[in-house]
């Protein structure tokens, strides 16, 4: 085990632990220890004990987590699933966060009861996520008053929140499961029937960061620099710009807004030399710096990289307090274990894993890169050192979660980082000193920081723009995962043990340039056409995979935007463009779409392609060809600056996409002049002998029409037209087309009643399989030589058979 790794081989054991007793029933898990242990009799002596130990000390750990979530078990979930409402009393357990007419907070629900006269206390505390909806402007003074620990009495609608509905989507179930939440319950403002304010150590750090966060935005008159600046120096992570946020993350840069080691270590020096000018003994100064820390980490909101930064911190002023030198690894280690035992769920929290995994990296790869001797300038050598070892241990985890990794961004967060992190970061703490002397002193150095927020971001923003290859990764496999991972741990063990020479850096080298080809999977569905009709609720999209050559987009959903008061307005509105065609496009890996299909003018269908054209090239955009609407005409604007070809297509005319795909245009036909559902694009594909009609929003009369002219003969799959409105998928046009899958794209409970009760009745009196995306998210067409399989996203038991 090494004397010096002992608490980072025990956080890696735990952790291991907890893995294996979150994947397996707990009765494998311990047939697994128990197998590891005998085999170990036939381990060298040298080696047994520690493997033994650690061993134990796994099993210890799986044992606990197994404990740990049968103790958390939700008692609120079959109420939730029942959809009940019932009256809660509880403490407010996060910080409370006001959207618009939007309030969200997580609340330990302690009594609970169909009404307050019945309340019942459970065996313990749940927590559980609350939304709550204001009415009223005036309502908003009264929730700014809302502090973690408060306590609350009111009434929620129970529910159980949705896992994703898209591939690879953002899976809310499974974030509110990290945070240790299995429910969720929403009401409105009057619903909170009671309210009493608990004066407690967390609300005194909210409000002073609350504070700290008010005197940013006195101290800077430009409100994008100050929102920057609210997260960078105390963490408050819904102050920045949204499209800032956003344009940081497709830069990767994401990581500058999170507290980290860094904030710790320019809070620590300064403390240290602020009590060395007071004459304080040095350990007197290292234990008042380290309660310090921990002051710095509340007030900064306890983020897990907060945490870690300020447990590995103050960890490191007791060892000098102790007069002993631990490592970085142990300091990382003792804080991995901690934090896991204190609170096993936060392991699966994106921001736990980047801030340890990152730091793991920095220790361990930074040496290694220092070890080059080129570049000759030490200094040029550590910022490269330092941005390799961060790109290279955050790509994995990055691509998984975000499947976007732009090569830019190596290169900005080696340009860019540094200025950031030495530049903005101490200076802007400097500023809010100064502010408390004289407000004439900040004057200059907080303009001096907007000048330079602005330029870098003004440059950002330019980069951001350009279409760079291999900025868009699929979600890579786990046994890709696994052979990174692999070989991430790999190459410190062999180069301490001398296996350092030119030709091993190489290896090295050769085998991470593999594995980036691979995490593009170039060989992946050569021979197949994929279609997947995505879930984007009441409207619709299908994206069109050809091999791995080309790419149909017919439809991009859309968000309609309702007209609302200011105080109401959302600060990063649900676009489903941008939230779940976007995403789902760079979850494929695709990077340039070949056919953007607009059937019509109907925002529900062309909606959400203002979200996607900025982010992908496009080769084509095909059109009906009518006058175009509003939305159509922004499109069509926003096209032709990027001198994207317009095209449209007559009845009758097809090409082909290799020698087993072809493409009919069916309508509309020569008159342009009809009703705008009407003249919706009809495409139908042909692959591998299966045949695909893609309807748009037809109506009977186009139906007639195709039928009168012969254009309607027998399929396989038919997108019901209009989300399965009665104004179409007549009895003409299912016995003409006789398919056996139909697919409806349709919003849950929507307000149209779609699909209509007798086009499900005709569907299913013809045998027609039916899915409806409402109850099975999105469905996924695999066609190829040997035919056509589906699947869909969630197995409903609502599923018409």
């Amino acid at each position: 085990m090494g004397q010096k790794n002992v608490w980072f081989s025990c956080g890696l054991t735990v952790a291991a632990g907890y893995v294996l007793s979150a994947s397996l029933a707990f009765k494998l898990v311990i047939s697994l220890y128990l197998v590891l242990l005998t085999l170990c009799l036939f381990v060298p002596k040298q080696y047994a004990k520690k493997i033994v130990c650690l061993l134990m000390i796994g099993l210890i750990a799986s044992s606990y987590y197994a404990y740990y979530d049968f103790v958390h078990r939700s008692f609120l979930q079959a109420a939730a699933e029942r959809e009940e409402r019932l009256y809660v009393w509880g403490s407010i357990d996060s910080q409370v966060k006001r959207d618009g007419d939007i309030l969200q907070f997580y609340l330990l629900a302690e009594r609970v009861g169909k009404t307050e006269a019945t309340l019942e206390q459970p065996a313990r505390p749940e927590r559980i996520a609350v939304r709550v909806r204001l009415t009223e402007e005036g309502q908003i003074q009264l929730v700014e008053h809302y502090r973690q620990t408060d306590q609350l009495g009111l009434s929620l609608d129970f529910a159980m929140p949705q896992h994703a509905r898209n591939p690879h989507a953002f899976d809310y179930a499974a974030y509110l499961s990290t945070q240790g939440v299995t429910v969720i319950g929403s009401g409105t403002f009057a619903d909170i029937v009671a309210y009493r304010q608990e004066a407690t150590v967390q609300r005194l750090f909210q409000e002073w960061q609350e504070q700290a966060a008010k005197r940013v935005a006195q101290c800077f008159s430009d409100p994008i620099a100050a929102g920057y600046l609210q997260s960078l120096l105390f963490g408050v992570q819904e102050a920045p710009d949204p499209s800032l946020v956003e344009l940081y993350r497709d830069m990767g840069l994401i990581h500058v807004l999170a507290i980290s080691g860094l904030h710790v270590t320019l809070v620590s020096m300064f403390c240290m030399q602020a009590l060395k000018m007071c004459r304080l003994q040095e350990k007197h100064a290292f234990l008042l710096t380290s309660i310090l820390i921990g002051g710095y980490v509340m007030l900064v909101g306890a983020s897990p990289s907060a945490i870690r930064a300020g447990v590995m911190g103050a960890l490191y002023l007791w060892g000098r307090l102790l007069d002993k030198r631990w490592s970085g690894l142990e300091l990382l280690g003792a804080a991995l274990l901690g934090m896991l035992i204190v609170s096993p769920y936060q392991m699966w929290q994106l921001g736990f894993q980047l801030s340890f995994l990152v730091t793991w990296g920095l220790l361990v790869y930074v040496p290694l890169f220092m070890s080059v001797p080129f570049p000759r300038k030490e200094w040029i050598r550590s910022a490269l050192a330092v941005t390799t070892a961060a790109q290279l241990v955050s790509f994995p985890v990055i691509i998984y979660w975000f499947h976007l990794s732009s090569p830019l961004s190596w290169l900005v967060n080696l340009l860019l980082v540094p200025i950031l992190s030495l530049f903005v970061l101490p200076i802007g703490y400097v500023v809010i000193l100064l502010s408390y002397l004289h407000p004439a002193l900040l004057v200059l150095p907080a303009v001096a920081i907007e000048y330079l927020l602005s330029w870098l971001h003004g440059l950002l923003a330019i980069i951001g723009e350009w279409h760079v290859p291999f900025t868009h990764w699929r979600h890579p496999a786990w046994w890709w995962m696994l052979g990174y991972g692999v070989l991430l741990v790999a190459v410190p063990i062999f180069w301490q043990r001398g296996y350092h020479r030119n030709r091993d850096k190489i290896g090295y080298c050769a085998i991470l340039l593999l594995l980036i080809a691979l995490a593009k999977n170039p060989f992946a569905d050569a021979g197949e056409v994929r279609i997947t009709f995505l879930d984007v609720g009441q409207g619709d999209s299908a994206v069109v995979e050809i091999g791995n050559r080309l790419v149909y987009v017919i439809d991009s959903g859309g968000t309609p935007a309702f007209a609302k008061e200011q105080w109401k307005m959302r600060r990063d509105p649900f676009e489903v463009g941008k939230d779940t065609v976007l995403p789902f496009l760079r979850s494929r890996g695709i990077e340039r779409i070949d056919r953007l299909v607009m059937t019509h003018g109907d925002y529900d269908h062309i909606g959400g392609f203002g979200g996607v054209l900025p982010h992908m090239e496009t080769a084509a955009a095909l059109v009906n060809g009518k006058e175009p609407g509003h939305t159509e005409l922004q499109l069509h604007t926003e096209l032709r600056r990027k001198k994207i070809p317009i095209v449209t297509g007559q009845t009758g005319q097809s090409w082909q996409d290799g020698p087993h795909v072809r493409w009919t245009w069916l309508s509309p036909g020569f008159d342009r002049s009809v009703e705008n559902n009407d003249a919706s694009i009809v495409l139908l594909l042909e692959a591998y002998g299966k045949r695909i009609l893609f309807t748009g929003d037809m109506g009977e009369e186009v139906e007639q029409r195709l039928a009168k002219e012969g254009l309607l003969s027998p399929i396989d799959v038919l997108k019901v037209g209009h989300h399965g409105s009665k104004t179409g998928t007549s009895e003409l046009l299912l016995d003409r087309t006789r398919p056996t899958l139909a697919i409806i794209s349709v919003g849950q409970k929507n307000r149209y009643g779609h699909p209509a009760p007798e086009i499900l009745a005709r569907l299913k009196a013809r045998g027609i399989h039916t899915i409806r995306t409402d109850q099975s998210g999105a469905v996924t067409l695999r066609i190829d030589q040997t035919g056509l399989v589906w699947d869909v996203q969630q197995h409903s038991p609502d599923m018409q058979k």
